[in-house]
């Protein structure tokens, strides 16, 4: 006889608190690098999950990412946030909102006021996470940080080819101890993935430009003999 299924146990809620400013500063700065094509929608959505000690949010355009990462101690979770949902939260709440509570139950998340707080819009939002699989994403960073590359190891010296619309938006990230603080870049190969970090709890990675081996070169044109 076949072997019979047993059905998955229904995943129970997850329940923690946030503070507003901490969670609308991560959404902020993932927002910077989500997709803008539309017709990628996975890609343009900011991915909150819930780690060992960290809650993260990243978003990634294939050229671009970037994850800020928040003091965390719940239970494991992911959720696809959608980019209208993430800029709904921004337009509702502030960093003067206080504690705001977070339940993700399967595919929906719900943000609301924590108990006691009265300074914040008396609002429960709910979400639903895109059903799509966003990248894989943690190995592409973990090896932008570690150096880990098969391409042609960085010279002291060589040209390096960055879109400067692109490194710009490293510019506007908000770093947590308040204000911009350095860029730090970890360049580890010319045409590989390079490292990006502001501040303790960002980083990204960022796509360098190929650059053309040789520049188109102009000269006279000779007369007609």
């Amino acid at each position: 006889m076949p072997a019979k299924k047993t059905a998955a146990k229904p995943q129970a809620p997850v329940t923690f608190e946030v503070d507003a400013g901490d969670l609308l500063r991560a959404l902020h700065n993932a927002r910077l690098f989500i997709c803008p094509d539309v017709y990628l929608p996975v890609l343009r959505c900011v991915q909150v999950e819930g780690q060992k000690d960290w809650l993260t949010f990243t978003a990634t355009d294939r050229y671009m990412l970037g994850r800020t990462r928040i003091a965390y101690t719940g239970k494991a979770f992911s959720f696809s946030m959608q980019e209208a949902d993430s800029a709904l939260l921004l337009r509702l709440f502030n960093a003067k909102s206080g504690q705001l509570e977070v339940t993700v139950h399967e595919r929906t998340m719900t943000v609301q006021p924590a108990k006691g707080v009265v300074d914040a819009p008396q609002v429960v939002v709910t979400m639903t996470s895109y059903d799509g699989e966003f990248p894989k994403y943690k190995q592409i960073i973990d090896k932008a940080r570690d150096g880990e590359t098969d391409k042609t190891p960085y010279t002291v010296g060589e040209t390096i080819g960055f879109n400067p619309r692109y490194l710009a938006k490293f510019a506007r990230v908000k770093a947590s101890e308040g204000g911009m603080t350095a860029l730090k870049l970890a360049v580890h190969s010319a045409s590989a993935p390079i490292y990006a970090k502001v501040g303790e709890d960002f980083e990204g990675i960022i796509m360098p430009v190929r650059l053309a081996d040789e520049p188109a070169s102009v000269r006279p044109k000779e007369s007609a003999a």
